[in-house]
């Protein structure tokens, strides 16, 4: 039995929004195809609000998030599922004060002595699997450079993750899309929602 923590990063309130539907049917196919694995879900807008890091309180902010239980919740799963919403091209807020109150050396990574430029780090969550669920409004050519599924990617690769699979829910504003069913959106996205969770 895997063990699997969702974290809940979407800033949207409506269950029946379309990266709400999408995110749900990837956790029930997940469920169908894995039915003897444990889901713990968090929300981070109600763990990952109360504090962000600054300059005033560096030495608090670690405690004032739980770093630790964090941390070593990561230690004990086995894959991880996180949601975002594209927020000002990047991550939500949450999501951001998620990763920062992981992203610790000597807990989630090192980094080398040597200080090469080609490996001045080693992450040490090699153990997990992640899914990455990014949702826009624009369409998904638009503004490019945001990149924001690709820098979530990337953070978990820099903390050695070595499976990192990434479902891009993108026009959810756009008018062809605005008046869809939940089964509409959920036919739009099942192809790729199965192709990725075989690899996750």
């Amino acid at each position: 039995m895997k063990k699997v923590l969702f974290l809940n990063g979407s800033i949207s309130t409506r269950k029946n929004s379309f990266s709400s539907i999408v995110t749900q049917e990837i956790i029930d196919e997940y469920r169908r195809l894995n039915p003897d694995d444990e889901i713990i879900e968090y929300d981070l807008n109600k763990t990952h609000t109360g504090a962000i890091v600054h300059a005033h309180n560096l030495a608090e902010y670690y405690n004032q998030v739980d770093s630790d239980f964090w941390i070593d919740l990561l230690a004990k799963v086995d894959k991880i599922i996180i949601t975002s919403s594209e927020i000002n091209f990047s991550v939500s807020p949450v999501v951001k004060n998620f990763i920062d109150s992981i992203t610790v050396p000597k807990k989630t990574f090192v980094y080398n002595r040597d200080s090469s430029i080609n490996n001045p780090s080693q992450g040490l969550l090699n153990h997990l699997s992640v899914l990455i669920v990014t949702s826009r409004g624009s369409h998904e050519s638009a503004y490019t450079w945001a990149a924001t599924g690709e820098w979530l990617k990337n953070i978990w690769l820099f903390l050695g993750v070595p499976n990192v699979q990434h479902i891009d829910i993108h026009g959810t504003d756009l008018a062809e899309n605005k008046n869809l069913s939940s089964q509409e959106i959920k036919n739009k996205y099942k192809d790729e929602i199965g192709k990725v969770l075989k690899e996750f």
